[in-house]
């Protein structure tokens, strides 16, 4: 492989590390019409409704920048190809000949996909995808006498070994929770071989009456309805922001309420401290294990920051108050993998910094009280 490949390949995944990651695994049900042809134009054979190709699949996806992503997985696929004598029915009033066709087969399918984003939880997506079949090389014959009419059916198949595909799908997926994802999609498949052929004969009295053949290449319409559950994330690395490196000075309060709600959720004070400047610095990270902890940060009934996922890197916003009490909130989105909600918050005023931790429910918001005393000149 050339050297520029290479290097364009390890410039890339070092800048994606660097990027918002999502891994997921799941599986996708599939179920729709298949395309098939037929030699006598749907004159003798023609489809019945439980015609239907059908799938079965399970994937991993590894996404990045919240909007690229490629997809591997295997299908469990089958062809059900349920049809009837169009003429036999016509010539025998109540009776139907009943031609059947059943194949299954695994294959392997690779993908790329773009998302583009509706809200924080909901995303519109389209993927464009390549399929390798491994279908085994067989012929099947099935042949049904019909005492009335003294006629024979036969119907002969043949699955030759192997086919290709590529796909292309669009839909919409939705996080239920904050690792179950949810998705319904609509897929174009097209064949680039032939899938399966089969003939048709009816018989009577050794003479042919009527004949047909029919040739599929698996392309298909399907609807696609998956589910897919969130194995790892890791959010986009600011790599201006520092870890606080000053000494901290943590202090600790009784817990109290306070007269106020934000959201519809009580405030718990939980630390109250004092700066000596009307700009502070504040500093939001987990000093503890990283498990997907989402936030919103409230100031004075104004939001800092919403839905923000708690990295170990911290989060610095500039943010200004008023002399006197101010109320800084930790507002839980989620509760994360272990509970409660808890974040390492530093407020730094020029002067000194000083480390609190926050820990919030889905109930209450945990609080600190920012006490500002100008100071006299």
């Amino acid at each position: 492989m050339p050297r520029y490949i290479l290097l364009f390949i390890s410039c890339f995944f070092s800048f994606c590390l660097k990027a918002q990651q999502d891994l997921t695994v799941g599986g996708a049900i599939l179920g729709g019409i298949p395309f098939n042809k037929y030699a006598e134009g749907r004159s003798v054979l023609t489809p019945r409704l439980s015609t239907l190709d059908f799938g079965l699949s399970l994937s991993a996806r590894y996404r990045v920048f919240n909007r690229l992503a490629l997809e591997g997985g295997l299908m469990q696929n089958g062809a059900f190809w349920n049809m009837k004598d169009k003429r036999f029915a016509k010539d025998n009033k109540g009776y139907i000949a009943k031609v059947n066709s059943t194949n299954y087969y695994l294959s392997c399918y690779g993908a790329v996909q773009y998302f583009q984003p509706i809200d924080k939880y909901t995303s519109l997506y389209g993927t464009l995808g390549y399929s390798m079949s491994a279908v085994k090389k067989t012929t099947k014959s099935v042949s049904q006498s019909f005492f009335l009419t003294e006629e024979q059916v036969t119907v002969k198949t043949d699955y030759p070994k192997n086919n290709k595909s590529w796909f292309v799908e669009g839909g919409m997926q939705t996080y239920f929770t904050d690792y179950s994802i949810f998705s319904f999609g609509l897929r174009f498949n097209k064949g680039l071989g032939t899938l399966a052929q089969g003939t048709y004969e009816s018989i009577k009295g050794g003479k042919l009456l009527r004949s047909d053949a029919f040739t599929s290449t698996g392309t298909s319409l399907v609807f696609t309805i998956g589910y897919r559950y969130l194995l790892f994330h890791k959010d986009k690395k600011d790599r201006w922001l520092k870890p606080v490196e000053e000494t901290p000075v943590i202090v600790d309060q009784p817990v109290h309420k306070i007269n106020k709600k934000i959201d519809g959720r009580d405030l718990e004070v939980k630390n109250e401290i004092q700066v000596a400047a009307a700009t502070i610095k504040i500093s939001l990270w987990d000093d503890q294990k990283v498990d997907g902890d989402r936030v919103s940060l409230n100031l004075n009934d104004k939001w800092l920051i919403w839905d923000y996922t708690l990295a170990k890197e911290p989060k610095e916003i500039t943010a200004e108050v008023h002399e006197g009490q101010n109320v800084l909130a930790l507002h839980a989105l989620n509760l994360g993998k272990i509970s409660p909600n808890t974040a390492a918050i530093s407020i730094d005023d020029g002067h000194k910094t000083q480390k609190i931790l926050l820990s919030s429910d889905m109930k209450a918001s945990g609080a600190l009280i920012i006490n500002y005393i100008r100071p006299q000149k």
